[in-house]
């Protein structure tokens, strides 16, 4: 009797702590709902950059990607078929929204068009060489005269050749063939003690390596043989050396590698950034396996003095007219077609435009000027 009166009152203990769950499961449930009702439609379909997101279509059984036409909707639906969702979106309305920018003080009016920033965009990859060029033009300042005066010591132009086997290499491959050029080019540009040199920093005297690498990868047209080109600071290395080391890092796969003098910095810079604005593809399904293939690699990169380098950005902060007032956004990002009548922001329409950009630390000279304590 006793255990029948103590299990009937667990069952009953139970039942009460299943009621209380369940009633604040629902208080949560309430208070989602009400919080969603109180958020506009427009904060919650947005992604990082504003933009609305894909919605799926029950009938077809596939995203709607950006406003349904362009022409970038055949690679948006190849990069989402690859699982790219966000930059296929992005892709899609490239050039299909605009806001509409005013100036806070003469009330002039403009538009700023979306802009997907990809690297395979046909729109965008034009724009890719001016913007990366303007951010490394400095770092030919940065280098010390004591190190610009050693003998043989100048800029060269470097490309490797990856063997392959007509296939697409994958993200974490290219990821590899990176690691390798840059440890070929490091091993052949070690000098004993002589390749690190006292730089004054406002950590204080930091050791740094004398040299200066940057690549970048390129893919050749309409196939999958990836290059790298490098703009290179440092002494002259023989061109069998270089091809001897290569050989041995990816044992005895590759070995073509060309290195010459280039005229001067501004060549080289040139030499090795030019194949960001190039699409290495005729096909929008070629287009966008390059954009997956590249997908979470670094385009550029750097090493040597200037890496950790706190370079100047050009990104468009808050851009001022040429009256001496700000301007700012007053719409959201709506159909380009409603905004044609106005002039774009950096058109040459919109005169007397420019950009805030930041600045190296000291202001006109570079943070590392003096070598030597």
């Amino acid at each position: 009797m006793e255990a029948e009166t103590q299990r009937a009152s667990e069952v009953e203990l139970m039942n009460i702590e299943a009621r209380i769950e369940a009633s604040i499961a629902a208080a949560w449930e309430a208070a989602r709902q009400a919080q969603r009702a109180s958020t506009p439609a427009c904060r919650r379909f947005v992604t990082l950059r504003g933009i609305p997101r894909p919605f799926l279509d029950e009938e077809r059984g596939e995203y709607v990607l950006g406003d349904g036409h362009g022409e970038n909707q055949e690679q948006a639906r190849c990069l989402e078929r690859l699982g790219l969702l966000r930059k296929a979106q992005e892709l899609a309305f490239c050039g299909r929204m605009a806001r509409e920018m005013q100036c806070d003080l003469c009330h002039k009016k403009s538009k700023r068009t979306f802009l997907c920033g990809l690297r395979f965009c046909p729109r965008c990859a034009s724009k890719q060489f001016d913007a990366l060029f303007a951010k490394y033009a400095c770092i030919d300042s940065y280098i010390p005269a004591e190190v610009k005066c050693r003998p043989s010591w100048g800029w060269k132009t470097v490309t490797f050749a990856f063997r392959h086997h007509r296939v697409l290499p994958t993200p974490a491959e290219i990821r590899g063939m990176a690691k390798t050029v840059r440890r070929v080019m490091e091993k052949a540009l070690k000098d004993g003690e002589g390749d690190r040199v006292p730089v004054k920093t406002k950590k204080g005297i930091v050791w740094k390596k004398a040299w200066i690498i940057m690549r970048v990868s390129e893919v050749g047209f309409d196939n999958v043989n990836l290059h790298f080109h490098l703009c290179v600071f440092g002494p002259w290395i023989p061109q069998k050396r270089l091809s001897r080391l290569f050989k041995e890092a990816t044992g005895g796969q590759s070995y073509r590698v060309i290195i010459e003098e280039a005229r001067d910095f501004k060549s080289a810079l040139a030499h090795a950034l030019k194949y960001t604005e190039k699409l290495p593809a005729s096909t929008p399904e070629m287009l966008a396996r390059l954009e997956a293939a590249f997908h979470g690699t670094r385009r550029v990169q750097t090493a040597g003095l200037i890496y950790g380098m706190e370079l100047p950005k050009f990104e468009p902060c808050t851009p001022q007219c040429e009256c001496g007032g700000f301007i700012k956004a007053v719409s959201g990002w709506v159909p380009a077609d409603l905004l044609a009548a106005l002039p774009e922001l950096n058109s040459s329409a919109f005169k007397g435009v420019r950009n805030q950009s930041g600045k190296c630390d000291s202001g006109s000279d570079p943070p590392w000027q003096k070598l030597y304590a």
